[in-house]
């Protein structure tokens, strides 16, 4: 009894010593050992980065900038890779803030927005300031005088001031209205 006992335990240990370790499957093929993370940006060629199974990826491949744009990866924790990873560049259109110095020496300045928020590659419409006995003939960057259009698609990748630009109406009928 203490023979078939003993025997039946050591086949036992024979049968479970064969069992497949953490490298092999059940087909006693070998598994992977390594990861492959694949960083993939419109535009950019992609940057693949080997790393064993299980461990952490620590060199992260920094984002191409985008003008107006924060650019980061659609994932952040590479602490533990476990499996083959594609990872995707997001870009987010940053806000800017548009400030309007309205201030006239020839009179008070009619418009409704002390400032305003745009998007890069947003689009936009301003409108139009009124002072009386003048014509609005466009917006200008303060400072750099360079002319902004009063609509279209946000393109300066930076806060800016507008100033309006004001030509006499030499047209006085017109104003009638005003002083009634």
């Amino acid at each position: 009894m203490k023979k078939s006992l003993f025997l039946t335990i050591f086949i036992c240990a024979v049968i479970l010593s064969g069992c497949n370790t953490p490298t092999e499957d059940v087909h006693n093929t070998q598994l992977p050992t390594q990861c492959t993370v694949t960083f993939r940006q419109d535009g950019q060629a992609d940057v693949t980065r080997i790393v064993g199974v299980g461990d952490a990826l620590a060199d992260i491949p920094m984002p191409v900038d985008k003008t107006g744009y924060t650019v980061s990866w659609d994932r952040a924790d590479f602490s533990t890779v476990t499996e083959d990873i594609i990872v995707n560049a997001v870009e987010t259109a940053n806000e800017y803030e548009i400030t309007f110095n309205l201030y006239s020496t020839w009179g008070t300045v009619d418009f409704d927005m002390q400032s305003t928020t745009l998007v890069f590659d947003g689009a936009y419409d301003l409108g139009e300031p009124s002072l009386y006995g003048f014509l609005f003939v466009g917006w200008e960057i303060e400072e750099t005088g360079t002319e902004f259009a009063e609509n279209g698609v946000y393109t300066v990748a930076d806060d800016i001031t507008l100033i309006p630009k004001w030509e006499k109406d030499e047209d006085s009928y017109r104003w009638w209205g005003h002083l009634v």
